[in-house]
C-alpha cells in the first residue's frame, strides 16, 4: 500500500512517502516556525515529484492527530481530508505519542516514554513496551507519570509471577515533554524508586514522517485494513479543551 504521511501537530511540518513494502522514500522535515498552513501543500508536492508519483499513486493517507498544537492538528487533519475525498482513498489517523515511540522500534530492553510538553508542568504521554503501547495517551501534571508506571508495573510483577515474563530496568523518556524531567531531582527519584534508571533524549522533540511511516504499516500489519477510516470520521485527537472551549466552559 503506498502511503502519504503527514503530520503538523507539533513544530515541524512533516511529510513522507512510503512504498508497498513500507520502506520510506521520501522524507520532509521541515522546522520552520509555525508555518504549516504555508508550508504543507508544497511539500507533499516536492515528495510526489521526488518519488516520481503522481496524487492517483496514493492509496492512503497517514495523518498525526496529535496530541499537540490544536491549530497544527487540524491543518494536517484537513489537509488528508481533502486529499483523501479528492481521491477516493481512506485515511489512517496515527497518534503523534506513538509517531514519537515508532522512533524507538524494536527497543525491547526499556519502558519507551514519548511526551509532549502540554504547558504549565503538564504533558501529553504514553508508555510503550516491546513495541506496543501498554499505557495509552493521557494528558496530565508531570506527577501523574510515575504513578500511571507504578500502576503498571504492579499488574507487569503479577503477570510475571504467573509466566516467565521479563520487566524494564531503563525508562527511556523522549520528546518536548522530556526535559522537565531531567531537571527535576524528585521526579528522577520517583523513577529509581520504581526500579527504573531514567536516560533522555531530549534532542528529538519532534514527529518525524518517517517513524509516523513506520506506526501506520505497524498498524496495518497488526489491524489490516480495520485501521483505514472514511476520511469523513477523522477526528483531531487533542486529550484536552482548546482555551476557546476553556472560557465558554465547555467540556470533550
Amino acid at each position: 500500500m503506498k502511503i502519504l504521511a503527514i503530520d503538523t501537530s507539533g513544530a515541524a511540518c512533516c511529510v513522507a512517502l512510503a512504498d508497498d513494502s513500507g520502506q520510506v522514500l521520501v522524507d520532509f522535515n521541515l522546522n520552520l516556525g509555525r508555518t504549516h498552513s504555508q508550508q504543507l501543500q508544497p511539500l507533499i508536492g516536492a515528495a510526489l515529484k521526488q518519488a516520481d508519483w503522481q496524487p492517483a499513486d496514493l492509496q492512503a493517507i497517514a495523518v498525526g492527530i496529535g496530541p499537540g498544537s490544536y491549530t497544527g492538528i487540524r491543518i494536517g487533519a484537513a489537509a488528508a481530508q481533502g486529499m483523501a475525498v479528492a481521491l477516493d482513498i481512506p485515511v489512517l489517523p496515527v497518534s503523534s505519542l506513538a509517531s514519537l515511540a515508532a522512533s524507538q522500534s524494536g527497543e525491547t530492553d526499556r519502558l519507551i516514554c514519548p511526551l509532549t510538553d502540554a504547558r504549565h508542568r503538564r504533558v501529553y504521554a504514553a508508555l510503550w513496551w516491546q513495541d506496543r503501547p501498554v499505557v495509552t495517551d493521557f494528558l496530565g501534571d508531570l506527577q501523574l507519570l510515575p504513578e500511571k508506571i507504578r500502576a503498571w508495573l504492579s499488574l507487569q510483577n503479577k503477570e510475571k509471577a504467573a509466566a516467565d515474563q521479563c520487566c524494564p530496568g531503563e525508562i527511556l523518556l523522549l520528546g518536548s515533554g522530556a526535559a522537565a524531567y531531567e531537571s527535576d531531582a524528585d521526579l528522577l527519584q520517583d523513577f529509581r524508586s520504581l526500579g527504573l534508571k531514567p536516560q533522555f533524549r531530549t534532542k528529538q522533540t519532534v514527529v518525524r514522517a518517517a517513524d509516523l511511516a513506520a506506526e501506520a504499516f505497524r498498524q496495518l500489519r497488526q489491524a489490516g485494513p480495520d485501521c483505514l477510516i472514511d476520511p469523513a470520521r477523522l477526528r483531531p485527537h487533542y486529550l484536552s479543551r482548546t482555551s476557546a472551549e476553556r472560557q465558554a466552559g465547555l467540556y470533550v
